[in-house]
């Protein structure tokens, strides 16, 4: 990836399970970061497709799309995933999403081990912002900020 579009990306990671009384603050906080890093500059954004934060994610991307076209939606998939096993309401959204997106970028044909953290490197390796939704020391969302620590991003907490 050529370093310019870099230093313009930004990356999501957060928690998969979100209280139903916190997702409408997490949506308008990520709303608000959105815009604050399109005024700066950035315009591609990374969410990885799991239900959750990332799809919220993906949602505000979208909502500000609407208003600046410059704004482009990436989605990188650790895998071909089935679907099926979501809610209606989820796999409504992760289809709208898919749809919309500018694209979708399937690293795997079927789930392996370590397909999660290879899609999480991928997506901080492409940015130089992570915005991050995390409550908790441990699991995939804790890896993926410290490995954003590590490479030196800045990290904006919702």
């Amino acid at each position: 990836m050529e370093s310019n579009m870099k230093e313009r990306s930004v990356c999501f990671t957060g928690h998969r399970d979100i209280e139903a009384w916190r997702k409408f603050e997490i949506k308008e906080k990520l709303f608000e970061v959105i815009k604050s890093l399109i005024y700066k500059g950035y315009t591609d954004f990374y969410a990885g497709g799991a239900y959750g934060f990332d799809m919220m994610a993906a949602l505000e991307v979208l909502r500000v799309k609407e208003l600046n076209n410059n704004v482009k939606l990436h989605i990188i998939l650790p895998y071909k995933k089935n679907v099926n096993n979501y809610c209606s309401y989820d796999k409504y959204t992760q289809n709208l999403i898919l749809e919309r997106a500018d694209d979708v970028e399937c690293l795997f044909e079927r789930y392996i081990t370590g397909c999660f953290h290879t899609r999480n490197r991928k997506m901080v390796d492409s940015s130089s912002v992570c915005v991050a939704f995390l409550e908790k020391s441990s699991g995939g969302t804790y890896f993926t900020v410290n490995y954003a620590r590590e490479k030196g991003l800045e990290i904006i907490f919702i």
